[in-house]
């Protein structure tokens, strides 16, 4: 069994590492593996997101929560609870819509 120094290749936030295994009868085994950089605060971000583009856009919470159809609670837990409040793909859709930016906008890093 041979191994091959690890070679590390950059793009983004994907890191793909590619290396060698072995030669096993002749053939070259070559193995991908991919690593992502998921963001642990992302609700935390969509969370700030949210209540900057409602306030850019003029809303109330009360205002955001009747145009969604989402109760005014729900909103207020959303914004205030420091991304501790979960919410559905459905729910940032509706968000999304009512304050004219796109779901992009809304899980963006602005750090």
């Amino acid at each position: 069994m041979s191994k091959s120094t690890l070679k590390p290749v950059f793009l983004g936030h994907e890191v793909i590492i590619e290396y060698l295994i072995y030669f096993y009868l002749g053939e070259l085994k070559v193995i991908k593996e991919k690593f992502y950089d998921f963001n642990p605060e992302i609700k935390k971000i969509i969370s700030i997101n949210i209540r900057k583009y409602r306030k850019l856009r003029g809303f109330t919470q009360e205002q955001l929560a009747l145009y969604t159809e989402l109760s005014y609670d729900f909103i207020r837990r959303i914004e205030t609870s420091g991304g501790k409040s979960g919410f559905s793909v459905v729910t940032l859709y509706k968000i999304s819509t009512v304050l004219e930016v796109s779901i992009d906008d809304l899980i963006k890093d602005e750090k």
